[in-house]
């Protein structure tokens, strides 16, 4: 039942549920079935869900961004159907890793802003994070400096240019995080800025350990290739980062 309003056993938001689930199930010395198909008496009941009520309470009452979920996961469905014959581009080649991806592979996963999640299609399919990861990293520079120091040094407005483009904007800043050269300054914040005590390999550590927890998965090797376009870019910040390096040794004397 709760499947169909979106929520998933191992939703963290339910660690209490499944664990007392689990726990009857394993004192009933049953021979069959889960924890999650035994049966339980109303108090039984009452006392597993108790310490989840709030989150379950809502998911029932559809009080959720998506209130009915299970018809917006049709349309989901539909709209991966009529999209999984289109068979038309290339993979990108740029990248070993990207180059030697089957182009059949498809899958759409869809998760709002309230935990309700669906999946359909090759969802299991490792893959590199490539721009992805600029969001992730955007959000730890958030988390960790504030947003204030971080948007002196980055935008947050569009470009209306190539993501890869040599551009600034009026004051001298990359348009946004999400285009390369602001997804490079926000990387220099987070090696300059965020727990400057660290060496390079405990800030790697540091950096992989909020990619890795989100996604519950072993650190891979990451792709290592360095595009001309981004030195280009680097050339353009040289001048942003000796001024954050500066205001970071003026700090330190002071």
């Amino acid at each position: 039942a709760l499947r169909s309003t979106g929520l998933r056993k191992n939703d963290p938001r339910l660690n209490e549920l499944m664990d007392n689930l689990r726990e009857i199930h394993r004192n009933s010395n049953s021979d069959g079935g889960s924890p999650e198909t035994q049966k339980l008496d109303r108090d039984t009941f009452r006392s597993v869900i108790s310490a989840n009520i709030v989150l379950i309470s809502r998911a029932f009452r559809h009080q959720f961004i998506i209130p009915d979920f299970q018809g917006f996961t049709k349309h989901i469905e539909d709209f991966y159907w009529k999209c999984k014959s289109n068979t038309e581009g290339k993979v990108a080649s740029y990248i070993p890793q990207l180059a030697r991806m089957n182009p059949d592979y498809w899958g759409v996963s869809v998760c709002t802003i309230d935990g309700q999640r669906f999946s359909i299609g090759d969802i299991s399919i490792p893959f590199t994070l490539q721009s992805c990861s600029k969001p992730l990293t955007y959000g730890i520079a958030l988390e960790m400096l504030g947003s204030d120091v971080v948007h002196q040094y980055v935008g947050q407005e569009p470009s209306g240019r190539n993501f890869n483009e040599l551009v600034l904007d009026h004051n001298k800043k990359p348009h946004n995080p999400m285009i390369n050269a602001g997804a490079i300054l926000v990387c220099s914040l987070l090696k300059t800025l965020v727990k400057p005590e660290m060496t390079l390999a405990e800030k790697f550590d540091f950096t992989m350990n909020y990619f890795k927890n989100p996604v519950n998965e072993k650190r891979s090797n990451a792709v290592k290739t360095i595009a001309e376009a981004n030195f280009k870019i680097m050339s353009v910040l040289v001048g942003l980062l000796a001024r954050l390096e500066h205001q970071q040794y003026e700090g330190n004397k002071s």
